[in-house]
């Protein structure tokens, strides 16, 4: 985990290659709902701050160039990813969870949209 991103600010709209709420699976495997930011480097989720409705604080990151692995699971109702063993999240599976009533693909395009991040950081790595 990249300590110099927890508990900062969000980054610009500008550095923002996507910005979504969702719902990660966290401990006690509850899912609690989550800002996912991609920049070019990083995915990083924000939890709500205190008193408010904005999700600003960055709680957790991931380096795109440790994700191993993105793919549907669980009868297509969640997206999961897993990172390289020896990185910043040591092998941590992240489990992500959207409301799909509106759009029912919008999980197939949070994949190939997450799998095209990873491999652009990939290739600069």
């Amino acid at each position: 985990l990249d300590i110099s991103l927890i508990h900062a600010k969000v980054p610009a709209e500008g550095d923002r290659l996507m910005d979504v709420i969702l719902e990660k699976m966290c401990a006690e495997d509850r899912y609690k709902s989550r800002r996912l930011i991609a920049t070019v480097d990083h995915l990083l989720f924000a939890k709500r701050d205190h008193g408010s409705d904005d999700y600003n604080t960055i709680v957790d990151s991931i380096p795109l160039h440790e994700i191993s692995k993105v793919f549907l699971a669980e009868d297509n109702t969640v997206v999961e990813m897993t990172t390289i063993h020896g990185g910043w999240n040591s092998g941590r599976p992240y489990v992500l969870r959207m409301d799909t009533d509106l759009d029912p693909h919008a999980l197939e395009v949070l994949k190939e949209d997450l799998k095209t991040l990873v491999t652009k950081a990939t290739w600069r790595e």
